[in-house]
């Protein structure tokens, strides 16, 4: 995924195409694939495995599980792929919305879906109960998180910054006129 993520960006500066402006599109048309994919696999016996899995849970939509390798049977666990179709499905309407002042500030969708996303792995941090492998001496789930914000952050700053200089190029084009 990463990969692919890579070949679309160097493709869109060989060809010299906005970045950001598709960065925004494929922001919004990757949730409806994220949502269908997290819901099947909630519903899918093969999903329901114990990274998928939260602690137990007294919420309504708790999942009962009933599975060998878990510490606990029949308690109703948190499903991260419910968070996550959920998730996606929020963030889709929030980008849709916001989505009439997108074509002014090129980018901040996607900047927006990346805070969305660093607020979901927080989530996932605070009611999972299996803790997998780190990443560098990290905690996985934090490590996403931040990787999220650091992203948004990144590019937000670009993308102000871009923005301010036109804005100084158009005011500098008039005053010379």
């Amino acid at each position: 995924l990463l990969g692919a993520a890579l070949a679309m960006i160097l493709f869109w500066i060989k060809h010299n195409e906005p970045v950001f402006l598709w960065l925004d599109v494929m922001s919004i048309t990757v949730q409806p694939l994220i949502f269908f994919t997290a819901f099947g696999l909630l519903l899918s016996p093969i999903g329901l495995t114990t990274e998928a899995l939260g602690g137990p849970t007294t919420l309504p939509w708790g999942v009962m599980v009933d599975a060998v390798d878990l510490p606990f049977a029949n308690v109703p666990v948190h499903p991260l792929f419910f968070y996550t179709s959920a998730m996606a499905f929020i963030t889709l309407l929030v980008l849709l919305y916001l989505r009439r002042w997108a074509p002014r500030y090129v980018g901040r969708l996607f900047a927006v879906m990346m805070v969305l996303y660093s607020g979901l792995w927080f989530i996932h941090y605070l009611v999972r109960w299996h803790v997998p492998n780190t990443l560098f001496g990290l905690d996985l789930f934090l490590f996403n998180q931040v990787l999220y914000l650091v992203i948004a952050m990144v590019c937000g700053v670009y993308i102000v910054r871009k923005r301010r200089l036109a804005q100084k190029k158009k005011l500098q084009h008039f005053s010379d006129l």
